[in-house]
C-alpha cells in the first residue's frame, strides 16, 4: 500500500538542505550564528527538527 499525502521523509530532507546551505564559521566547527535573518530562521528550523 502506498502512502497518501506528503512524503514521510520530508523532515530529514529539510534538515539536510538547511544544514548544507547555512553559512559556516571558518574559525570554529559549526554554523555562523551572526548571520542574516533568513539564516537565523534556518537555524531555528534545525532546532525545531531536533538537529541543532
Amino acid at each position: 500500500m502506498s502512502a497518501i499525502g506528503p512524503e514521510t521523509n520530508w523532515a530529514s530532507e529539510a534538515v539536510e538542505f538547511l544544514a548544507d546551505t547555512l553559512p559556516r564559521d571558518p574559525e570554529r566547527d559549526g554554523w555562523n550564528d551572526k548571520a542574516m535573518t533568513a539564516y537565523q530562521i534556518g537555524c531555528e528550523a534545525l532546532v525545531a527538527l531536533g538537529q541543532a
